[in-house]
């Protein structure tokens, strides 16, 4: 049985117990990377630290931990948000990816076509230039409705730079000749 190094003298003793189970739960991972290590040290591999990051997701995703260190005294530190591909993961209850790179990567999009031909693109200029550009990699995350609303919102706002309007009723008469009506179907 391993000696229990915290005491619970201290009036709050939830924030001694969270810090105990944290540092238990940092020991299995740090276990857990010392043998992986080994095992890649067995095929002459090593692992980049400087890519490697920790995210946690739960119940406790907001609970500050300890960083897991490595045989060689390299770090891997505990992060809000992961970049994997193309899919910025962020820390959170459930599995949560953020859409600003992808509304970032549609809008630099838009910006090239209306750079270059300005407002009289077409159906398929935007098809295929714009709207991969949003939907790339989104495929593999959980949305919710406020997704959606956020997606349509960057949507709706390319319409009103193209047609030149903040109409809302001309925008939606604009996706609709656009077939870009339910972004869902994407």
């Amino acid at each position: 049985m391993t000696k229990n190094t915290y005491s619970l003298t201290s009036r709050n003793h939830s924030k001694a117990l969270v810090h105990k189970t944290s540092h238990l739960n940092n020991f299995a991972l740090q276990k857990l990377l010392h043998d992986c290590e080994h095992e890649f040290d067995l095929m002459d591999t090593a692992i980049n630290f400087k890519k490697c990051s920790c995210l946690r997701i739960g119940q406790r995703f907001d609970v500050a931990s300890a960083n897991i260190a490595s045989y060689y005294s390299q770090t891997i530190e505990w992060e809000t948000e992961l970049k994997y591909l193309v899919i910025h993961i962020v820390c959170s209850r459930g599995f949560k990816c953020s859409l600003t790179a992808a509304k970032r990567s549609f809008f630099i999009a838009a910006n090239a076509v209306f750079g270059t031909i300005g407002c009289r693109s077409s159906e398929d200029v935007i098809r295929s230039e714009c709207m991969p550009a949003l939907f790339y990699g989104l495929e593999a995350c959980p949305f919710r409705l406020s997704d959606y609303n956020s997606l349509d919102f960057v949507v709706n706002r390319f319409f009103m730079k193209l047609v030149k309007t903040n109409n809302l009723e001309t925008v939606t008469f604009c996706r609709t000749h656009f077939t870009l009506t339910c972004l869902a179907l994407f």
